[in-house]
């Protein structure tokens, strides 16, 4: 795990569904910009799809002209599941050697920490 605390993820307008508005505060010591205000695009739970668009802060505010982080949840078996994150942005060519900033690294920290977290509150089978 890399170290990272959990963000602050506070929901500004609406129930976890298409249109929901976040705000999400990254912990001090969290590379890039502090925060960032998302709007949650698409939610598939047939396929267990979700997808949100920053529209404030984050990479937005390092030059990005958009940026879309898509999650899929994928069971392996009754305990486990994977999340796969896919990063889809667009970037100005004047700005390419930011491209690098966009990567999954945050969002797999908050599953290797929430998965800590349930694996320590799941009672044994």
């Amino acid at each position: 795990m890399t170290g990272y605390a959990l963000p602050d993820v506070i929901v500004l307008e609406g129930g976890g569904h298409v249109g929901t508005l976040l705000n999400v505060t990254f912990p001090p010591g969290t590379p890039g910009v502090g925060y960032m205000k998302e709007i949650i695009t698409k939610v598939d739970n047939k396929k267990r799809v979700k997808e949100t668009e920053t529209i404030e802060g984050g990479f937005i505010a390092l030059g990005f002209k958009r940026n879309i982080t898509q999650y899929k949840i994928i069971e392996k078996n009754y305990t486990s599941s994977i999340i796969r994150s896919t990063i889809k942005y667009e970037l100005d060519e004047k700005l390419a050697n930011l491209s690098s900033l966009a990567n999954t690294k945050l969002v797999e920290t908050l599953a290797e920490t929430v998965g800590k977290y349930l694996t320590k509150k799941t009672p044994p089978h």
